[in-house]
């Protein structure tokens, strides 16, 4: 499971026992940046996501994936094949889901 480490929606002080009563099985792997979902914020994420679905090999326990801050304005992201796009709101909050905290 994953779990950011300033996540608004899921704070990350409940994936631990989340993942503990999942089972000894569970790894959680956090990223250390902001944001609800993992994927499309930190190539270290989405590649051991990747790994683990095309090969059942999950990081070890206590994996941290470094945060990727925003530097500006982002462009809408899409994957390294260019196939797939983020469905996600952008970082800075200026897409078309931005919040309005």
């Amino acid at each position: 499971m994953t779990n950011s480490r300033f996540d608004p929606a899921t704070p990350h002080d409940w994936a631990p026992n989340a993942a503990r009563q999942i089972g000894r099985e569970a790894v959680l792997l956090t990223y250390d940046g902001v944001g609800h979902g993992v994927y499309w914020r930190s190539p270290c994420a989405r590649d051991a996501i990747n790994t683990y679905l095309l090969t059942r090999k999950a990081p070890r326990k206590g994996t941290h994936c470094p945060a990727v801050w925003p530097t500006g304005p982002s462009v809408q992201r899409q994957s390294p094949s260019g196939g797939l796009v983020d469905p996600l709101p952008d970082l800075l909050g200026t897409g078309p889901y931005r919040s309005t905290v």
